[in-house]
């Protein structure tokens, strides 16, 4: 039984929590260190990060699936065909990100007038210049991004915990000289990133290598296609590499609606989505941990173990949400109010992310824990097309009518969020419970007739 011991489980959750806890302190700071570059520099950059989470989710399809087929392989004890799958992984992701770096630098003020039309010149000039800077990151962060998935699912989450510390130090590191000592503002926070997702890649690099996988670092790569690994990667991290990336369109159009609600309502939202990020915290951690755990009982075919996978990820993610939020909260007030945003702007995002909260703890579970487990077993589809549905049926309506008619802004987002969370929780509830994504029960034995 690969990594299964409560032993093993208690180091993995404590090197994800540590992990998360660090990139969400680090995403706030980084936030905070925008905001005195100007409330312009703030608001264009946080408008323009959802564009790059769109591109990335373009590139981090064969990421989102190397991790579930690394987790079988090794629940089966194929453990020889993980190379060849992290090699198929590699060549997938490093060909989508150089087509999306390119298409973010040649396409990037079309799209930024997409988005920023309403806003600004000040704000428009600000995401341009960030867009095209950043993307020059983005083959270094599919290397990585594969790499610690790679990792991940062969049951090691210390490496994935140091090689994320180090990248997030060096890119607060440079991101505080940048901006503070030379004055660069967006240029310079695109710039940190650059050079700390080069240093990640590197160091991935290294600690692949010292892991046994490959012997000489140019055996990293192919351009071979291999059917049979490309196949299930594909159907692997497909389902949720789509919804991921349907799921940002819709989040970009509700940041098209909140733009339009004006430059309080967006510093507001920046706020708000970097005080998300540390609410969630105790829910990623179940979430990150719960997919390599599911693929390892996958692997083996056992169906009890699979069912206690999943009773124990969704009590370990509730738990880890109220300690967090609890934790957090006041925290995150106090955090907010670094911010150098009109004092209005921060009273929204303070009570935003108060009632996101608390929501959170009852809600985010049964949003994005199930999915993510369900997706260890090999059950994605069904869920994947029910939060895209839920998205564009409820999600995106909620938001024009809270955001723009009930007018309130930023705050509306939240509240439209939150009701589109009712209803996914709900599809996903009982998909859980009808239970296809179980093995077939073994047939009962005859009774003995002696």
């Amino acid at each position: 039984m690969h990594g299964l011991d409560r032993k093993s489980i208690t180091r993995m959750v404590g090197n994800v929590f540590l992990e998360q806890m660090f990139l969400m302190s680090m995403l706030t700071i980084n936030g905070i260190m925008v905001s005195h570059a100007g409330a312009d520099a703030l608001s264009g950059v946080s408008v323009i990060d959802q564009v790059h989470l769109f591109m990335s989710f373009l590139f981090l399809c064969s990421a989102y699936g190397v991790v579930v087929v690394v987790a079988q392989a090794i629940g089966a004890d194929r453990y020889h065909e993980v190379p060849g799958i992290g090699r198929q992984a590699y060549l997938m992701s490093l060909a989508l990100s150089a087509f999306c770096m390119l298409a973010a630098i040649f396409l990037g003020g079309p799209v930024c007038s997409l988005l920023l039309g309403k806003a600004e010149q000040a704000i428009f000039d600000s995401g341009l210049l960030y867009l095209r800077v950043y993307a020059l990151s983005y083959p270094f962060f599919a290397f990585y991004s594969v790499s610690i998935s790679i990792l991940r699912g062969r049951g090691n989450t210390r490496a994935p915990m140091i090689i994320s510390v180090a990248m997030n130090l060096v890119n607060i590191t440079l991101n505080a000289l940048f901006i503070y000592v030379f004055n660069l503002g967006v240029i310079g926070a695109a710039l940190s990133v650059i050079i700390a997702r080069v240093f990640a890649a590197l160091l991935c690099a290294a600690l692949i290598r010292r892991a046994g996988l490959y012997g000489r670092y140019r055996e990293f790569f192919t351009f071979k296609p291999t059917g049979r690994y490309i196949r299930s990667l594909t159907q692997m991290g497909m389902p949720p590499g789509l919804e991921s990336l349907l799921f940002q369109i819709g989040r970009i159009v509700i940041n098209m609606i909140v733009v339009s609600a004006g430059s309080v309502h967006i510093a507001a939202n920046a706020i708000v989505l970097n005080g998300m990020d540390m609410v969630g915290c105790g829910g990623l951690v179940a979430y990150t941990i719960g997919i390599p755990m599911m693929g390892w009982a996958k692997g083996q075919g056992d169906r009890a173990l699979m069912k206690k996978t999943m009773r124990n990820t969704l009590l370990m993610s509730h738990g880890f949400l109220a300690v967090t939020a609890l934790a957090m909260m006041p925290l995150i007030q106090w955090v907010a109010g670094l911010y150098n945003v009109d004092p209005e702007a921060l009273r929204i995002g303070r009570l935003s992310i108060l009632t996101y909260g608390f929501a959170s703890v009852l809600l985010y579970p049964s949003c994005f824990v199930i999915p993510g487990v369900l997706r260890g077993a090999g059950d994605a589809r069904v869920l994947a097309g029910l939060s895209v549905a839920v998205v564009y049926t409820v999600r995106i309506p909620a938001t024009y009518i809270f955001c723009l008619v009930l007018r309130l802004g930023a705050f509306g987002a939240v509240l439209a969020m939150l009701t589109d969370w009712v209803f996914r929780a709900s599809g996903c509830i009982l998909r859980m419970a009808r239970g296809k994504w179980l093995p077939p029960a073994a047939p009962a034995e005859a009774p003995s007739l002696q």
